[in-house]
């Protein structure tokens, strides 16, 4: 583990370079949590498209403590573990993203993960903190009533868009 430095944190993170994701997710699903609070972890590396249109940074990254307050958040969508870690996939291939106008450097990017009855979209709320992307909430969207909200401009769609995922961005 090595410690680094953020300027938008009051505290140094530590960053668990020992565990991957895909094994924080099981030790999180089967309780075996001890050593892991505070930790973030490497989810995936930053597309050169997303820095294109302003997501900076060299890789997102996620805390112990995002994952475990989304475990079980969303009742109308089972997000078991093999779901969890479809994750660092779905960061690499949006369909679209969105910029926040009332936050600084804040975005949403809208992806889909695989359930074992079909797909569901999910927006991944993330913040640039200088060297890395920290993914802040994860949520299914028609958990959002499936609409952007009014403090999200669109920053990228994709030229695959289905017509479901085009309806997303009717503002409310």
């Amino acid at each position: 583990m090595k410690k680094i430095n953020v300027k938008d944190n009051r505290f140094s993170r530590i960053e668990n370079t020992e565990i991957s994701f895909e094994n924080a997710i099981d030790k999180i699903f089967t309780g075996n949590v001890k050593g892991l609070n505070r930790q973030f972890f490497k989810v995936a590396e930053t597309p050169d498209f997303l820095k294109n249109i302003g997501v900076t940074g060299r890789r997102f990254t996620m805390s112990y403590g995002v994952i475990s307050r989304h475990l079980n958040k969303d009742k109308g969508h089972k997000l078991t573990p093999e779901v969890w870690k479809q994750l660092p996939q779905a960061l690499q291939t949006p369909f679209a993203v969105t910029e926040y106008t009332k936050k600084n450097r804040a975005y949403r990017i809208y992806t889909t993960l695989q359930l074992e009855n079909g797909w569901v979209v999910v927006g991944v709320d993330v913040k640039n903190m200088g060297r890395d992307i920290d993914v802040n909430s994860i949520s299914t969207v028609f958990n959002r009533v499936g609409k952007i909200t009014n403090d999200e401009i669109i920053l990228w769609l994709s030229e695959k868009i289905t017509p479901q995922q085009k309806a997303i961005f009717d503002k409310p």
